[in-house]
């Protein structure tokens, strides 16, 4: 939320058959460089409580959407899918 209490941003895992990540992001977020290192934080976060592959599909309507995903931590696996490996546990 902003200033104005207007939504600019949203995410989290779809918790289906398989588990599936998803964020919206709108500006003026987009342009926050700071508050961007925090979602992706947070994402992250939120991705290393399951014990299950989380896979994402960017958006191609998002121009940044290819190079987001491997920010967050997300590897390639297909031309437009993409998947968080769970931490192995030792």
């Amino acid at each position: 939320m902003d200033e104005s209490d207007n939504v600019v941003g949203i995410g989290g895992v779809m918790l289906s058959s398989p588990l599936q990540c998803f964020s919206v992001i709108r500006q003026p977020l987009k342009d926050d460089k700071r508050t961007l290192v925090r979602v992706t934080r947070l994402m992250r976060k939120l991705l290393n409580t399951f014990e299950s592959p989380v896979y994402a599909f960017p958006d191609k309507k998002e121009p940044t959407a290819m190079e987001f995903l491997p920010y967050v931590g997300f590897q390639q696996i297909d031309d437009e899918v993409f998947i968080w490996q769970p931490p192995r546990k030792e």
